[in-house]
């Protein structure tokens, strides 16, 4: 069987307020394409489909539309799961219908028989049998999975959750095993894990707190392959050669714009031997960043020496100047829009004021609030209003942040 993993879609995301609708067209349209061109079996989507837990109604078109699209392609299966921006109970609605189109789609998973029976998907060859099981798993909040914060240090957290998440992979393997003995098993899972460098190494686990990614020996061993979503970057988990990130197929951030965006390729054949390869998505638009002084930013936009793509160039430009310019961003915009040829749109615009005579900064750029983690605001609004932020009010801070994301959900 040759599956394609992908996650992380956020269908309805904005750049500043720049709707994405059109880099979600584009990259559906080639996702189809590239299906039928790779002879993909089963395609797997790793959460994350919608960037609000209450998509628009357009975002709720799109992801059908595609649906219907899939639904006359060569796949033998589908298998879509829920990520933390999704509404468990929304994506699942339609389940039985999609079921008719062979899409499954999993939005929750508890202890009882019925959610951990529906979680376990088999995909069938041409002669009928069963081929291979995936194990849908989708984003488990740590509510559900009866961890707590008040009062614990989080070493104590992080050891329960990779207990709670080791068993509940190990249960969903041995029911498997025993429903398709022999059969090669696949997993999905949407959460953060450590990865093989440094760098891929997530400062978040979940909604809260600064706890590290999961090891990857939550993992059950008999897993052929882990197809994993929640981080936007493409990487290994350390470990673990064969639980991969695809990362999102689109640049949501100026700092997701520089490496490529990817899928993965998966072959699993019925010895259960895996191979994978990532398979690079076009970039159908630029993001940008310009820095300098007014002349600097009026000479890059005329000079536009960036790659030509499909969608409109989107331009974060950070202006330096010594005195606070109010007609910077006018001036900025009537340039763009005496020449519309250069495909460029102003999507972000931060100035900072520099030393006359100095390249240094006397003041850095004020950090967007979507740039802030919840626990950020926290501190900040405690030091405004003078309360000493403590290990315990911290702790009680995560435990209402958790239970809040539970509820919304």
């Amino acid at each position: 069987m040759r599956i394609l993993h992908t996650s992380d879609w956020h269908i309805g995301a904005t750049f500043d307020a720049i709707s994405r609708e059109d880099d979600h067209r584009l990259f559906f349209a080639w996702l189809l394409e590239t299906i039928e061109r790779e002879r993909v079996d089963v395609l797997i989507v790793a959460g994350d489909v919608f960037d609000q837990a209450h998509p628009s109604a357009e975002s709720q078109r799109l992801y059908y539309g595609l649906l219907r699209e899939l639904s006359k392609t060569r796949l033998r299966k589908t298998i879509v799961v829920a990520g933390n921006h999704d509404s468990a109970a929304r994506l699942e609605a339609p389940r039985e219908l999609l079921e008719a189109l062979t899409i499954g789609v999993v939005g929750a998973v508890s202890s009882d028989d019925d959610s951990l029976d529906r979680a376990i998907i088999a995909v069938r060859d041409d002669a009928g049998g069963v081929a291979l099981v995936v194990l849908a798993v989708p984003f488990v909040h740590e509510y559900r999975l009866g961890v707590r914060m008040v009062g614990r240090e989080s070493s104590e957290i992080q050891s329960e959750f990779r207990d709670h998440f080791r068993a509940l992979y190990a249960g969903l393997v041995e029911r498997a095993a025993a429903l398709y003995p022999g059969v090669p098993l696949v997993a999905t899972g949407h959460m953060a894990c450590v990865g093989s460098t440094p760098d891929d190494a997530p400062a978040e686990i979940h909604l809260v707190g600064t706890l590290g990614g999961l090891p990857a020996d939550v993992f059950d061993p008999r897993l052929a392959y882990v197809a994993l979503g929640h981080v936007h970057r493409a990487y290994r988990v350390s470990d673990a050669p064969l639980a991969y990130y695809s990362g999102s197929p689109i640049a949501f951030s100026r700092k997701e714009a520089k490496p490529a965006r990817t899928v993965r390729v998966v072959d699993v054949g019925l010895d259960a031997k895996v191979e994978t390869r990532a398979l690079e998505v076009p970039a159908f638009r630029n993001i940008v960043e310009i820095d300098g002084t007014f002349e600097d930013i009026s000479t890059a936009i005329r000079e536009g020496r960036w790659p030509r793509a499909a969608l409109p160039t989107l331009g974060c430009i950070t202006l330096r100047s010594p005195t606070y310019d109010a007609d910077a961003e006018p001036r900025i915009r009537k340039l763009i829009a005496d020449d519309p040829a250069r495909n460029f749109v102003l999507a972000e615009l931060r100035t900072v004021r520099v030393s006359i005579g100095s390249e240094a900064d006397s003041a850095a750029p004020l950090r967007a609030l979507s740039d802030l983690r919840p626990e950020e605001v926290f501190e900040a609004l405690c030091a405004h209003e003078g309360e000493v932020v403590d290990a315990e009010l911290l702790s009680a801070f995560r435990e209402a942040l958790s239970l809040a994301a539970e509820e919304a959900r």
